[in-house]
């Protein structure tokens, strides 16, 4: 008698989860064949225009990034930064526009091994409830322990293990193993940086990695990736602009356009809105 008044809303989810399963995607079906095998990639978007519904976040984006370039991201909340890096990761396709990747439409490159050759950490970055050490197996199952331990002393996660006295075959969260590592934002964070060691890849996308991170450890952790990772492209998306005074070129985009371009100090000199938003926030720390 319990279970029966139920049935009516467990059908509706059912429905719900069978039609999500038989649902076409045009992307992650398509049988392209072309690789890209020369890393790192070099990245062009031209004439990139993407909405939502009916609304355009993106405005004819022109953004080229040659091949090891480190590259920023900047702009004001809901100025497109994000949906620039799903369509690099061809979550969407764009309306208008195209993306090359060392020169070949990104629309004809096999996605799986395209992805494979992209490394990620995002704002809220995602474990699973595997080992420690098959969660750092994600991007390469050949990698050592040795190797392992030595990029969590390199980027500072050896002292979360210490602290909590775990070990590679320790679980991460708790949903299946009363025992498992429950990692802070911070720590998670910190965690998907360390699996950004494991190999080389062609791209590397950084969106808010270490939000969640004490200045100083941000600070830190920046320059480690900047000096530690080379020969990698890579993309940074961050709202602390102190963060990307290193990159070669920043990108400022306001309103899904790009308003102005260049390195830290000349996009200082022209005392445009990049040189605003800084001052802003370097008022906090005076």
């Amino acid at each position: 008698m319990k279970i029966i008044p139920n049935f009516q809303n467990i059908s509706l989810y059912g429905e719900r989860i069978y039609n999500f399963f038989n649902t076409i995607s045009n992307i992650e079906n398509s049988n392209n064949t072309n690789q890209i095998n020369e890393l790192p990639f070099s990245i062009e978007m031209k004439n990139l225009k993407f909405k939502y519904k009916d609304i355009y976040v993106l405005n004819d984006i022109d953004i080229y990034i040659t091949k090891g370039q480190k590259v920023a991201i900047v702009g004001e909340n809901g100025a497109g930064k994000t949906t620039i890096t799903n369509l690099l990761l061809r979550l969407y396709d764009p309306e208008e526009g195209t993306i090359s990747i060392n020169d070949v439409p990104l629309k004809t490159l096999d996605l799986n091994k395209y992805r494979n050759n992209i490394g990620v950490a995002f704002q809220k970055s995602v474990s699973f409830s595997l080992t420690v050490r098959e969660n750092m197996m994600f991007y390469n199952d050949k990698i050592t322990d040795e190797e392992i331990n030595e990029i969590f002393e390199l980027v500072g996660f050896d002292k979360v293990m210490k602290r909590g006295e775990f070990t590679l075959d320790s679980y991460l969260t708790k949903e299946f193993h009363k025992d498992g590592l429950e990692l802070s934002g911070g720590e998670l964070q910190l965690f998907a940086i360390c699996r950004l060691f494991t190999k080389k890849f062609g791209l590397l996308i950084l969106d808010e990695p270490s939000a969640s991170l004490d200045p100083i450890v941000e600070y830190n952790l920046n320059n480690l990736i900047l000096n530690e990772i080379k020969n990698t492209t890579m993309i940074l998306i961050s709202h602390r602009l102190s963060n990307v005074r290193k990159c070669d070129k920043i990108f400022f985009i306001l309103d899904g356009e790009v308003l102005e371009s260049g390195t830290h100090d000349e996009l200082m000199n022209i005392n445009g809105k990049y040189c605003e938003m800084f001052n802003k926030q370097a008022e906090n720390y005076r």
